[in-house]
């Protein structure tokens, strides 16, 4: 790549600027009563995400809990801000909801 770039006198920044689109993402930490991984096998929760998955093959969705802290972290990617919003939402409220 560098010497690609060198080459076409070209900077390294033109890759990432014509190549690489960044894509919008939402990060959300949910604090929970519960124990994480309650939430986490929750067949609503798990079928959701399965649909949400299969019908919006352009999103990514990341769900974990946390290392330290009694909390879910949930991040959504897509290449729409629309629809990470309401994805984002949709799966708060449902955690909100099994948490309790």
């Amino acid at each position: 790549l560098i010497n690609i770039a060198h080459l076409n006198k070209l900077k390294i920044s033109y890759f990432s600027e014509n190549f690489f689109k960044k894509n919008p993402q939402e990060l959300v930490n949910i604090k929970l009563k519960c124990e994480p991984k309650k939430v986490l096998k929750n067949k609503k929760l798990q079928n959701f995400i399965s649909q949400t998955l299969i019908t919006n093959p352009e999103v990514d969705i990341l769900l974990r809990k946390s290392g330290t802290e009694n909390l879910l972290r949930v991040m959504v990617q897509s290449k729409s801000q629309v629809i990470v919003n309401k994805i984002k939402t949709k799966i708060t409220n449902l955690i909100t909801k099994i948490d309790g």
